[in-house]
């Protein structure tokens, strides 16, 4: 059976520290984003690869806004008495 061929040779793909030095970043991030599904890549057995064309669309493309902090709305409390906070806190509310 025949390989089917391409018009571009098909390029070995970047393990994270290869990416981080592209990048100008730490292999962190890189681990981060393969974790969180935002930067395309697979394992071979315990070793993370990169696909180059993965980098180059993440690259060109406008990665999601990685979310920093779960805020909660803040309570305006200024009205309620010492008593009733105290009673609210110990709840845990």
């Amino acid at each position: 059976m025949a390989a089917i061929m391409t018009d571009r040779p098909e390029r070995p793909p970047l393990s994270p520290a290869d990416l981080a030095e592209r990048w100008g970043c730490s292999t962190t991030l890189i681990y981060d984003l393969l974790a969180a599904g935002t930067l395309r890549g697979f394992k071979l057995g315990k070793l993370w690869r990169v696909p180059v064309s993965a980098v180059e669309e993440y690259e060109t493309g406008s990665p999601p806004a990685i979310d920093v902090a779960d805020v909660s709305p803040t309570v305006d409390r200024a009205h309620e008495d010492a008593a009733t906070v105290t009673r609210l806190t110990r709840k845990g509310a």
